[in-house]
């Protein structure tokens, strides 16, 4: 053997193994969300995750910035630790205050994140997270608009910008049809005859037939050439509290209970200030359970599949839920 060939093996033996490249949370979660997005990471029963759901992916992105800018310091992924996860939900409920739905969002979707990067071999499989007694939900208050409300909403005809018009008709057609903002957003004229409305849900994917209420046959026939543009979810909704905020009914408060850093707080709103495009969807499902359409007859044509979920969607106070007992007894003869 030459020096030379002794030389080589040499260094093949014992030249040290490459450390492995130390790769920022923030860069591989950027890289996890591009990978959702285009398909590549997909959910447990292997389909595309909705863009939807992607959407919180940056939202969670963000907020783990702002706690990386709060402590002062970037971390790696071989930085994942219980510590870390401890720390980032003690930032996201007691700096910055989230509620408890969102904050268990968060934490799920960071989860989503160091699931991956251990798919990936980029963390340590035998990793043990404890998430007990970070995550949680509630059933958070919202609003709905009674039928007094719909009605001062379709009186109201003062708007500085026609797009405003174009925002309270497509509102006010999805309370009374329970469509999404996805699916009322894009809605042709070609979907709608024999008085229903003939829907694909973009969500779900689910076929629905929805009978169109007189109220809104009449805003689709206000539209017979065709529905304008309707603008991009943040700005209908910003849009529609523009419009709200012009309606005296509107003005009424609303007091909205949330669990923030594990205490229950009880916020005082007007009710325009929490218009938003789901509220029309929430009013649909309301109103129709609440004047006695069957439960599974609202679930069949809002798309819902589970009757939990529903559930949720039926916000009527205890006021009317009295009334509704009396009305009942009634009809029963029983008063």
């Amino acid at each position: 053997m030459t020096p030379n060939q002794l030389f080589h093996l040499l260094s093949v033996r014992y030249n040290p193994p490459e450390k492995k490249q130390r790769i920022i949370i923030t860069s591989f979660f950027r890289q996890f969300i591009d990978d959702t997005k285009a398909g590549k990471r997909k959910s447990n029963n292997k389909l595309r995750i909705k863009a939807d759901s992607i959407k919180s992916y940056g939202s969670t992105l963000r907020s783990f910035e702002k706690f990386e800018e709060y402590i002062g310091k970037s971390y790696y992924l071989n930085n994942v630790s219980q510590q870390l996860i401890e720390d980032y939900e003690d930032y996201l409920s007691n700096i910055q205050g989230l509620a408890l739905n969102t904050k268990s969002t968060y934490l799920k979707k960071f989860g989503l994140m160091i699931d991956y990067a251990i798919e990936n071999k980029l963390i340590d499989k035998g990793i043990e997270l404890n998430w007990k007694g970070m995550l949680g939900s509630e059933n958070s208050d919202s609003i709905y608009l009674t039928d007094n409300e719909i009605e001062d909403m379709m009186s109201h005809n003062e708007f500085s910008n026609p797009t405003y018009e174009v925002v309270r008709d497509l509102f006010i057609a999805a309370c009374k049809t329970g469509l999404r903002y996805s699916d009322f957003s894009n809605l042709t004229q070609e979907q709608i005859r024999n008085g229903n409305i003939y829907v694909l849900q973009t969500k779900t994917k689910a076929k629905v037939t929805i009978p169109i209420h007189p109220i809104a046959q009449r805003i689709f026939d206000k539209y017979s050439a065709g529905f304008p543009p309707c603008p991009t979810n943040q700005p209908f909704n910003d849009y529609l509290k523009e419009i709200g905020k012009k309606i005296p009914s509107l003005k009424t408060e609303f007091l909205k209970k949330i669990t923030r850093g594990g205490q229950v707080q009880v916020e005082k709103y007007e009710k325009w200030q929490l218009l938003q495009s789901h509220t029309a969807r929430r009013t649909y499902c309301t109103l129709e359970h609440m004047k006695g359409t069957p439960i599974f007859t609202i679930m069949a044509i809002s798309g819902h599949k589970d009757v939990k979920v529903f559930k949720n969607y039926v916000k009527s106070n205890g006021e009317e839920n009295a009334d509704i007992m009396r009305n009942a007894w009634r009809e029963r003869g029983e008063i």
